[in-house]
């Protein structure tokens, strides 16, 4: 690694060894992977890894979040929460992350307090307070401590300590959340979210990769997709139609223009 970024790990490590002891927000991702990597290496068993388990996360992000907390060695487990039991998430308006953070966060604080953690850290970065980011607001009201945001880590820095500490996943795509899918606005489902889901699990099933599937008005998917995988969209269009149809999908639309930082 270059100094500057040696310099940043090393802050890092001494914030994180500070906690003394801390639960992790870690939902397999690269941010917090590299948080959970970290407290494991300063605080070993006084470092829990608590991965949510709900509507709005698939199955195959639980999965890679076993399958990443057990290459760490860091304890793990898993938190049932029922997000679509809040009616103001449910609502899906522009502080539809703000409640979503503010239920994990209650619940993780109270597991905080009956298993004496000193602090619960999360992953977000430095990159990510310059996008519009609601949920954040819910972290700083609960104290939750950012180790990445602190120590001024950035996204491609995050990708780079990651792959220096041999994490797997340190160039794994960037994952959100199956509401982010719905446009705001529309009202969130258990329905939505898992036609959602069946369409990218499909999709991925084909071989794409970093895309997300937007649903719009019900019966309209959006696909949107790096202009790279264009051609692979177009030698599985019929396949594609045929397997969105028999979701509920009436009309797919293909969006070039995505990009990683996008929610």
């Amino acid at each position: 690694m270059q100094k500057k970024l040696l310099e940043k790990y090393k802050a890092l490590r001494e914030l994180v060894r500070s906690l003394e002891s801390c639960i992790v927000a870690f939902s397999g991702g690269v941010d917090s992977s590299l948080v959970a990597k970290v407290a494991f290496l300063e605080l070993g068993n006084n470092a829990l890894a608590i991965t949510v388990v709900s509507e709005v996360v698939p199955k195959h992000e639980i999965e890679n979040a076993k399958l990443v907390a057990g290459d760490i060695g860091i304890k793990h487990k898993l938190l049932k929460i029922n997000l679509l039991a809040d009616e103001r998430f449910k609502k899906n308006d522009e502080k539809r992350c703000y409640y979503c953070k503010l239920k994990i966060f209650k619940e993780l604080k109270k597991i905080k307090e009956e298993l004496g953690f000193k602090a619960i850290v999360d992953g977000t970065n430095y990159s990510d307070i310059f996008e519009d980011r609601p949920g954040i607001k819910a972290l700083k009201e609960l104290g939750v401590v950012s180790p990445l945001l602190e120590a001024k880590i950035k996204k491609d820095e995050v990708r780079a300590i990651a792959k220096y500490l041999k994490l797997r996943n340190f160039d794994r795509e960037s994952y959100t959340c199956l509401a982010t899918r719905l446009h705001k606005g529309q009202r969130i489902t258990l329905e939505k979210l898992k036609q959602v889901e069946k369409a990218e699990n499909f999709l991925r099933s084909k071989g794409l990769e970093n895309f997300r599937v937007r649903l719009h008005a019900q019966k309209l998917a959006i696909l949107e997709i790096q202009k790279k995988q264009l051609n692979l969209i177009l030698e599985n269009s019929e396949v594609i139609l045929r397997n969105f149809n028999k979701l509920g999908f009436e009309k797919v639309a293909i969006d070039i223009n995505f990009r990683e930082s996008e929610k």
